[in-house]
């Protein structure tokens, strides 16, 4: 079994008074396997955020911040009860196909 931990982070960028919109946010699923993993993760996304921020406004000053909740799965659901095919990349992949790369174990 592995230590993977797993994240909702959402970052959160205020722009200075004046500014609109003067809160913008952004949600994603942080995974990793150190110890602090939940500061890690916030620091690596308020890193990307600024850098895509400060690209598209480089003029404005924001003011960031990270929240975090732990997710981590004690088990993966796959319903898979629907007897309709999936597609992908214009491929027929079997229910079966699905569950397995979810998983990562082989459904019979």
């Amino acid at each position: 079994m592995n230590n993977e931990k797993y994240f909702q982070i959402k970052v959160t960028a205020k722009a200075p008074q004046g500014y609109k919109p003067r809160t913008m946010s952004l949600t994603g699923l942080g995974v990793s396997n150190k110890a602090d993993a939940q500061k890690v993760l916030e620091t690596e996304a308020i890193k990307r955020y600024k850098e895509a921020l400060t690209a598209a406004n480089p003029d404005v000053e924001f003011k960031y911040s990270a929240t975090s909740t732990n997710m981590n799965p004690r088990f993966v659901i796959v319903d898979n009860e629907e007897p309709a095919k999936a597609k992908r990349n214009k491929k027929e992949v079997e229910p079966a196909a699905i569950d397995q790369e979810a998983t990562g174990e082989k459904s019979e």
